[in-house]
């Protein structure tokens, strides 16, 4: 297996005041100004507000940097797992392939336990729970692992539907 390429160099840019600067903006300029946008034509629709808030965008950015963490340390496992010795696509495979059963399991519990009260079921109903008090309670017992919440955000909602009709034909 061959390895990844590396991102290319930053190429020199001309400074405002003319000096090549190799990648690295000069911190003792200001940055440039901006004109952020805040309507977007959607369709035949003019929207009222930014679509993501900068809250929301680097919400996303951390999500996505612990789903990289998360790739890193299954990565740096050393030695077999279960007795298999594997490389790292495996083993990276080997995990999601664990997470995604987790989730379906959580999913499953979850569902039958809100089907009995006879609430909306989703899995989004663990997120919206939450109170402003549980922001002084540790991550872990708020919110489901890691890797449950990025097999919910890449199985999307579609995979939703497809649980609930499953939870229909057991119950």
């Amino acid at each position: 297996m061959t390895e990844p390429v590396p991102p290319p160099v930053y190429q020199a840019y001309q400074s405002p005041q003319g000096v090549a600067v190799s990648g690295v903006p000069n911190i003792e300029e200001p940055p440039p100004n901006y004109n952020v946008l805040t309507q977007f034509v959607i369709g035949n629709s003019l929207t009222d507000a930014p679509l993501v808030s900068i809250q929301e965008t680097k919400t996303h950015l951390s999500l996505l940097h612990a789903f990289a963490e998360l790739r890193n340390s299954v990565d740096a496992v050393q030695g077999p797992i279960l007795g298999v010795q594997l490389d790292k696509e495996q083993r990276w495979a080997w995990f999601v392939g664990c997470a995604v059963e987790r989730y379906d399991l959580m999913f499953m519990f979850l569902s039958l336990v809100l089907t009995t009260c006879r609430t909306a079921i989703s899995f989004d109903l663990w997120c919206q729970a939450l109170t402003p008090t549980d922001a002084s309670l540790a991550a872990e017992v708020v919110m489901p692992p890691l890797d449950v919440i990025m097999v919910r955000i890449y199985k999307g909602p579609t995979c939703r539907r497809q649980h609930l009709a499953e939870i229909d034909e057991v119950i």
